[in-house]
């Protein structure tokens, strides 16, 4: 699983979706809204774990992320006292 990682990208989801084809990309990881988020796309998976300790106004957040025997990965956001508020699978070509 491929990894592109950014702050703020301009554009909203589909900059983020352009930003992490142009890298090959399965996953963009993305911050600045402090908002935990997780977004399918189709062909990537766009995820902001949101802020565990500045959550401006969201709910706070932070992601977990564990490979699968088949190379993919499974995991979750969750809230600082461990429940989960998301979950997502992210699967290999």
């Amino acid at each position: 699983v491929r990894f592109a990682v950014t702050h703020r990208r301009d554009g909203g989801e589909t900059g983020l979706v352009m930003f992490g084809r142009s890298r090959g990309a399965d996953v963009v990881v993305f911050g600045h809204s402090h908002r935990p988020t997780v977004v399918e796309t189709g062909d990537l998976t766009l995820l902001n774990p949101g802020s565990h300790a500045d959550p401006r106004g969201n709910q706070p957040g932070f992601a977990t992320l564990e490979e699968r025997d088949d190379g993919g990965l499974e995991g979750s956001i969750r809230h600082p006292d461990g429940t989960v508020l998301e979950s997502l699978e992210i699967r290999t070509a």
